[in-house]
């Protein structure tokens, strides 16, 4: 087979996208020549950045951001690459589009292509949660030939507004196939016989993440280690992702904390509890057993616009799918003894937070990745 036959196009925007992205390559690539917008880093920790049927076209690592506020700084870049993009579909013909997460940025990039060339079929892996805020936003989503949700309740809610969406499975339970097992042994663990604590860190996986939450991160872990010192033996771990390693040696991390880098699944596997900023992380952490606090802070304006227009009551994902606020959210003011009191009771009642993760486990599907390459390939 000619691997140079057919071409496509994946772009990625968001850390947890690149992990999801890395899946996604190890069938893409024996079959595509693939034009990316990835993380450098990313491809580079997986040994990817030379493969011959690669084509990199921009770096993901320069333009993570954040919020509406954060996107606006970067307008030009965004620009600049949208032209680049066009000058690429006018002179290669695509098979697909498949764009993952982060609709906002890729709808953009959709648009050059139903522009330059209607005929390449477009994709979008990982809906934008206009279920959560700014329904308006689901009319863009028509201009996909197939829209992937991770959800179960996600298809029948974005068929409703006339997309044509399909639930292939939540990609987490791929990745972390383990889970069920994961969650019984630790449901096991008698923390009180053991006097044996880890806890896993994960002030988040974007530059503004770590910029605004870093210094809570070391204050906390000072004032828990001191707390609980003299009753557990305390292990702290911080895995961070490889796109954010240059500005950690900006923060003194105290020896107690153990540092590394594009390893959170297998620390999240021995962790016993966390701290752990919104987002995918949340519910990686309670698909590996892991009960945690769910803490977030934005830029002032972002957080202030998001206020106004978020329309459900939680923003960590295993709330939302349990529909009950199971994990303690700490939202842009963070009282560290507020927070200190929310952790202790993590270990109080470890094995109710455990009971429910079971349940989240059996409301998501299995086979993401599989379903996707039979759509794909």
């Amino acid at each position: 087979m000619n691997l140079l036959q057919e071409n496509i196009f994946l772009t990625a925007l968001e850390p947890s996208a690149f992990n999801y992205g890395l899946r996604l390559l190890s069938f893409l690539l024996p079959k595509y020549k693939v034009y990316t917008i990835f993380s450098k880093s990313f491809l580079k920790e997986k040994k990817l950045l030379n493969h011959p049927n690669l084509k990199l076209i921009f770096d993901s690592d320069n333009l993570t951001s954040l919020g509406f506020f954060e996107v606006l700084s970067k307008y030009r870049i965004v620009r600049s690459l949208l032209k680049d993009i066009e000058n690429l579909v006018k002179k290669e013909k695509f098979k697909f589009i498949l764009s993952l997460d982060a609709w906002a940025f890729h709808e953009k990039i959709h648009k050059v292509f139903f522009k330059f060339q209607s005929s390449t079929k477009r994709y979008h892996f990982i809906p934008p949660k206009t279920w959560a805020w700014g329904e308006f936003r689901n009319k863009s989503l028509k201009i996909l030939d197939e829209l992937f949700c991770i959800f179960p309740f996600e298809e029948r809610y974005f068929k409703n507004f006339g997309i044509n969406a399909i639930y292939v499975g939540n990609p987490l339970l791929d990745i972390i196939f383990d889970s069920e097992n994961l969650i019984k042994q630790k449901l096991k663990k008698d923390i009180n016989k053991t006097r044996n604590l880890n806890i896993i860190l994960m002030p988040g996986s974007r530059p503004q993440e770590i910029k605004n939450l870093m210094p809570f991160f070391l204050n906390i872990t000072k004032n828990i280690f001191n707390k609980l010192k003299d009753k557990y033996s305390i292990n702290f771990f911080m895995p961070l992702t490889p796109n954010v390693r240059n500005l950690i040696e900006n923060y003194k991390i105290p020896n107690y904390i153990c540092l590394s880098f594009g390893n959170s699944l297998k620390i999240l596997k021995k962790a016993d509890f966390g701290i752990i900023t919104s987002g995918t992380a949340s519910l990686e952490a309670a698909l590996c057993g892991v009960p945690h606090i769910v803490v977030y802070k934005l830029n002032i304006f972002t957080y202030l616009l998001g206020r106004i227009l978020v329309k459900i009551p939680y923003i960590s994902l295993v709330n939302i799918l349990l529909q009950k606020k199971l994990m303690k959210e700490h939202i842009q003011f963070l009282k560290e003894k507020k927070i200190e009191k929310d952790f202790i009771d993590l270990i109080d009642n470890k094995n109710i937070y455990l009971a429910h993760f079971l349940k989240i486990r059996k409301i998501l599907k299995h086979g993401c990745f599989e379903n996707l390459e039979k759509l794909l390939v």
